[in-house]
């Protein structure tokens, strides 16, 4: 499988531009995260959370790490994985998410068991 011949080159040439350009998120859907959903506070890293959870959370086609960045800082969780298959994005995921996990794949060939990711 690969990326669309289009897509990829698009996002290959402007990953720069993509990243500055891209709004962010809103704040709220982060404190949503934290309040919703059943996740331990194993996966975060100022464990205020219910428990049960495998504690690893998987960002698909992470892009330039915009909602990557802002799951760890905002809704702190500590266990990420960024998920890219375009390797100028990935790149510049990989410089703005120094601490964090990213990989090159596609969101439906990642290589995780079952009940592995949150």
């Amino acid at each position: 499988m690969s990326v669309n011949e289009v897509a990829a080159e698009g996002f290959g040439k402007g990953a720069n531009v993509y990243e500055k350009a891209r709004p962010s998120y809103p704040l709220e859907i982060f404190e949503f995260i934290r309040k919703e959903l059943p996740l331990s506070s194993s996966l975060f890293y100022d464990n205020d959370a219910p428990k049960e959870s495998s504690g690893l959370v998987v960002d698909l086609a992470a892009g330039t790490g915009k909602m990557t960045r802002m799951l760890y800082s905002n809704a702190k969780f500590k266990n990420i994985v960024a998920v890219e298959p375009v390797l100028e994005m990935r790149e510049v995921c990989k410089k703005v998410t120094s601490e964090l996990i990213v990989k090159d794949h596609f969101g439906c060939r990642i290589e995780v068991l079952e009940g592995m990711a949150d």
